[in-house]
């Protein structure tokens, strides 16, 4: 395992070339074999002996500046959302089931910047869904909420993270619990069938969740658990938009209470 200190805010888009069986990469890591730097003083630092490497990263935000510190720089369709959100998540369709994801923030001074982007995968048969198991992932703009996951929490700047066990079910059955987390622990007369999502069995690509507000009203046949979530084993998802671990990861620690989402 080959050891990397961070000095700065790297982009996640550049942490995920270093494959975490290989590299474990932090701020605080003692004794690094290695240290990431986007721009510090070294010359007053002590550099450990275990160093063999120190490598420059560029710059990992896009900050407000007069030319764009307008809504000019969001997709059109983002706009409307720029009157109230700060922080708007974008999925443009490319076709088949290949997006891409950008994250925009709005800054102290009113100004929009675009913090990154990133490749992304939606629904197999494309996005525009309209029905459960259409295996399309909706089109338009919906909040982002109800951090969880399979992992421990990473820091989500929403808080009330869940980490979720055996006893949590997103419910695919058609009644008052339709579209709706449910902990059989509290729910007890509810009975799970295979319409349901066993939260914890769904492995790498629930490692970190977000809830799409995708009909949060839980119509009936509608569609159920739409989420922004890890990438998994295959190229597409059936209805949800799923990115990288360490993009996931970003998203969890940064977006907060009052996101929003855009695919289009």
């Amino acid at each position: 395992m080959f050891r990397i200190r961070t000095m700065n805010k790297i982009s996640p888009l550049g942490l995920d070339l270093f494959p975490r069986d290989k590299y474990e990469v932090a701020s605080e890591i003692p004794n690094p074999d290695a240290i990431l730097v986007r721009s510090a003083d070294l010359h007053s630092m002590e550099i450990p002996d275990t160093v063999l490497a120190i490598a420059r990263a560029g710059e990992s935000l896009e900050l407000p500046s007069p030319a764009n510190s307008n809504e000019s720089i969001l997709p059109e369709k983002a706009r409307p959302d720029a009157k109230t959100a700060t922080q708007i998540v974008t999925v443009k369709y490319l076709g088949k089931s290949k997006a891409t994801l950008t994250y925009f923030l709005k800054g102290a001074n009113g100004g929009w910047a675009k913090q990154y982007e990133t490749g992304a995968y939606v629904g197999k048969n494309g996005i525009g869904k309209t029905k459960e198991g259409d295996k399309r992932t909706p089109a338009g703009s919906f909040s982002l909420s109800t951090p969880f996951g399979i992992l421990k929490d990473p820091g989500a700047a929403m808080g009330n993270y869940l980490q979720v066990t055996k006893y949590h079910y997103w419910s695919g059955q058609y009644g008052p619990y339709y579209n709706k987390l449910v902990d059989t622990r509290e729910v007890t007369a509810y009975k799970p069938s295979k319409a349901d999502e066993h939260l914890i069995d769904y492995g790498s690509a629930y490692h970190y969740c977000l809830l799409i507000g995708y009909n949060p009203d839980g119509v009936d046949g509608k569609g159920s658990a739409i989420f922004l979530h890890c990438m998994g084993k295959n190229a597409y998802t059936a209805g949800c938009v799923a990115v990288s671990k360490a993009v996931m990861t970003d998203l969890i620690r940064n977006l907060r209470p009052g996101a929003r989402i855009v695919i289009y």
